[in-house]
């Protein structure tokens, strides 16, 4: 005689999921997604950034995209970040901001409450559209991510990682000659997602930045457009210029996501940066 009793705690967990997930996602007037962690967000791994949002729509906007998998939301500032990256994230990927919540978005998907696509899911750099006959959609999502198949998107720029090691200079035309530029590191959470997609990724130590002094020392600019730094997380007691030839390039290090100044001729993977189409 067979006895499930043992089974029970398991099915009524599952009933209770499936419907406090219909309860979340079903009526626009109380939707409630329970987030995973308060005032808190991923950082590193947003890719797409939408201002004015409401959360169902910042969900929406997660969901219907497959290379979505998480979010940060705002509801003060109504600002939805989406995320890359399901899993090997770390609690040090993770840092306090007072008003963000983080919705982990995989255990939403196929669940016909929730995702509106759960039927036909699209694949990785499409969106789902909902038809008004009820059918599906699969398009290219121009919105957030429309680089080539070798570039990767993050806030509105693509991203190409080149692993063979060249100077400095020649990293640089090899970039203009794709019609880009040694990366401009703009704030923190780009250098977060660089050393994280790159670095990290390839278990590499540094590579190079397009930040020089070479016209006048001391005076660092961007290659791309002749800025001057505005964000410049150098590591302890640098840039130094030692050395007798001098050291009037930078590169961006994966183990303190510091930048070091350092003799432009020697050779580095790199990685080249252009506005996304």
């Amino acid at each position: 005689m067979l006895h499930f009793g043992h089974l029970l705690p398991a099915v009524f967990s599952l009933i209770h999921f499936c419907l406090s997930s219909a309860n979340q996602c079903l009526d626009n007037h109380t939707f409630q997604i329970e987030p995973d962690k308060r005032d808190t967000k991923l950082n590193g791994f947003t890719y797409q950034i939408f201002e004015m949002t409401g959360p169902k729509t910042c969900f929406n906007k997660c969901i219907l995209r497959p290379e979505c998998h998480s979010y940060n939301y705002n509801r003060a500032l109504l600002r939805c970040e989406i995320n890359t990256q399901a899993k090997n994230y770390s609690v040090d990927d993770f840092k306090y901001v007072d008003g963000f919540d983080f919705v982990e978005i995989e255990k939403y998907r196929g669940n016909s409450f929730c995702d509106p696509c759960f039927d036909k899911p699209c694949k990785p750099g499409e969106i789902c559209q909902k038809l008004s006959q009820g059918t599906n959609l699969c398009i290219k999502d121009y919105e957030s991510s429309y680089c080539e198949d070798d570039w990767q998107y993050f806030g509105g720029y693509c991203y190409n990682f080149w692993k063979f090691q060249k100077s400095w200079h020649n990293a640089q035309e090899d970039c203009k000659g794709r019609n880009s530029n040694l990366i401009k590191i703009e704030n923190d959470e780009e250098n977060t997602w660089i050393v994280s997609s790159f670095l990290t990724a390839y278990t590499i130590d540094r590579i190079w930045i397009g930040a020089s002094d070479i016209l006048n020392e001391g005076h660092w600019v961007w290659v791309s457009d002749g800025s001057n730094l505005t964000f410049s997380p150098w590591n302890y007691n640098e840039p130094n210029n030692s050395g007798t030839g001098g050291e009037d390039c930078a590169v961006v290090k994966q183990t303190d996501m510091g930048w070091n100044d350092t003799p432009c001729g020697l050779i580095n993977q790199y990685v080249c940066k252009k506005k996304s189409r």
